[in-house]
This record gives structure tokens, C-alpha cells and sequence, in this order.
């Protein structure tokens, strides 16, 4: 993995109005920790720098930092986690994990799949469960990415992290069990269509509309049945 170098400044804490104008004059508060250090300690990066780094070089690069501090200058880290405003884009926050040489280290990469699988011209498609692996690794063995060959998976492989080959020094940490890519047929729905309803579940389902508005046929035999009981009330009236 390549080194980059980054200009750092140690800065007080902030409340949240300081912050917010300090992030107005072109400055991203970060914060480095990691094991063995007494305390974290509050950074100030500057953003043109540390966007160009970013675009360039991307989240994996090991940092190397130049300052006027004699306790920071020449430490190096690596970039934990990046916050940016959602809306606005602009960096709120970069968490940096400090690197002890000798010590190794756990952090996730960037999988690259090199080639088109061979079950595409087979009907497949592909179908990506992961696109980044933990490994551990001693800073200076840290891969820039996992590169993966996929083009000779045929229709209905599965690549798991049991397949992937590393480099000397490099340990994937994932469940070896787990399914990073595979080539598959995508099944079409079909859809049944409705069948309309029949005799007197049909007559049940039927809604009388009266006024624009569904009634239910329950309500409309019992209606029936009142008339019904009131011709016969009639007739009696008149036989006598």
C-alpha cells in the first residue's frame, strides 16, 4: 500500500458553533487513536489537501504526517471513517486509527472483479454479495485492493472467501463460508390471472351500488326478503 504524505495541525476541543466555523475556513476536525495511546488527539486537516488525497489515492492509503509538532511529524495512521453532510457534502469529521510498526493490523479493502464470467454468454447474470474483505496485515503488506478473476465462473458458480487467494502476510478475517459473487438465471414471475367469481359465491361477491356507493348483497336479500313477507301480509288482507 502506498504512503501518502498529509500535512496535520493539532487543535484544542471545539464546542459546536467553533466547529462549525472552523469547518467555514477550510479546515476538517479529526481525531487519532489506537492502542497503546493515553489519550486521542484532536487534528485539524485542511480540505483541499485531504479531498485531493482522496480522489486520488482513496481511503486505503497509509498516512504519513508532516508537522510542526515534533510528537506527530512522521507518525502514521490509516482513515477509520469519513463523515460528510448529506446535503451539503462538506466533511464533518475523518477518524484516524495511528499505526505502531510491527504490529498488524485489521481493515477492510476494496474487492476489484477482473473479467466477464464465462455464464453470461450462458443466460446468466451476476450477482455481487460483497464488495469489500477484512484482512489483518502488518501495515506495510496492507494491499491496495483484492484483485478477483471471475472470468472463468460458468452459469450457477458461487465464489466464496474460501477461494480467494491472497498475497504472503495477508489473512482474510471473513467467514470463509461466505458467498462473495455468483452467476445465476433470473427466474421471470408469472402471474395468474384472476378468475372471475361463479354462481352464488359470485352473487355474495357482488356489491349492489346505490348513489355511487358498494352495498353488500347480504343486505340487499334481506331487503328481498322483507318485501316478500309483506306481499304475502297483503294478500291475506285481501282473501278476507
Amino acid at each position: 500500500m502506498k504512503s501518502i504524505e498529509i500535512n496535520v495541525t493539532p487543535r484544542a476541543q471545539m464546542t459546536k458553533n467553533e466547529l462549525s466555523r472552523f469547518r467555514g475556513e477550510g479546515n476538517i476536525p479529526a481525531i487519532l487513536y489506537g492502542r497503546g495511546m493515553e489519550q486521542n488527539i484532536n487534528l485539524s486537516l485542511q480540505v483541499t489537501e485531504f479531498a485531493k488525497l482522496i480522489n486520488k489515492h482513496g481511503r486505503s492509503s497509509v498516512l504519513v504526517f508532516k508537522s510542526q509538532d515534533s510528537k506527530l511529524n512522521g507518525m502514521s495512521a490509516l482513515i477509520k471513517e469519513v463523515q460528510k453532510d448529506p446535503i451539503t457534502d462538506v466533511y464533518l469529521n475523518v477518524d484516524l486509527i495511528a499505526i505502531r510498526k510491527g504490529e498488524k493490523l485489521t481493515i477492510s479493502l476494496p474487492i476489484e472483479f477482473v473479467g466477464e464470467p464465462a455464464g453470461l454468454k450462458q443466460g446468466g447474470v451476476i450477482d455481487v454479495q460483497r464488495r469489500q474483505l477484512k484482512v489483518e496485515c502488518l501495515p506495510t503488506d496492507i494491499p491496495e485492493k483484492i484483485s478477483i478473476d471471475i472470468s472463468q465462473m460458468n452459469l450457477n458458480d458461487v465464489l466464496h472467501v474460501s477461494d480467494i487467494k491472497v498475497a504472503d502476510g495477508v489473512r482474510i478475517v471473513d467467514d470463509k463460508s461466505f458467498a462473495v459473487i455468483s452467476v445465476k438465471i433470473v427466474k421471470e414471475k408469472v402471474e395468474t390471472p384472476a378468475t372471475p367469481a361463479e354462481g352464488a359465491e359470485g352473487a355474495e361477491a357482488a356489491a349492489a351500488t346505490e348513489g355511487g356507493e358498494a352495498k353488500p348483497a347480504a343486505e340487499g336479500a334481506a331487503k328481498a326478503d322483507a318485501k316478500t313477507a309483506d306481499a304475502g301480509k297483503e294478500a291475506k288482507k285481501d282473501k278476507k
